[in-house]
């Protein structure tokens, strides 16, 4: 299963946040590429945390979060960007 998060980028004073509105969290990190990689660590953390639960998609269809089916055992997430190409 593939997580797919939408999130903002904004300049902080000690460099760069991605915001991910419909999840209400935030990576940080000096440039957008750490911030970006800082919250894709942080939505694989809560996703894995639901999953175990067996709550994982109910929590995404409440927070009208996409997520793709790919055959794979395996929990990823991708995090998109308007510099990413991603729907905004």
């Amino acid at each position: 299963m593939k997580v797919l998060v939408e999130a903002e980028m904004r300049g902080i004073r000690a460099g760069t946040e991605a915001y991910a509105h419909q999840l209400h969290l935030a990576g940080h990190g000096v440039d957008a590429a750490e911030a970006v990689e800082s919250l894709r660590r942080g939505v694989l953390a809560w996703c894995k945390g639901l999953l175990r639960l067996g709550e994982l998609e109910p929590a995404l269809k409440a927070r009208r979060t996409r997520w793709e089916e790919d055959g794979d055992d395996m929990l990823s997430v991708e995090v998109l960007t308007e510099e990413s190409g991603g729907e905004r």
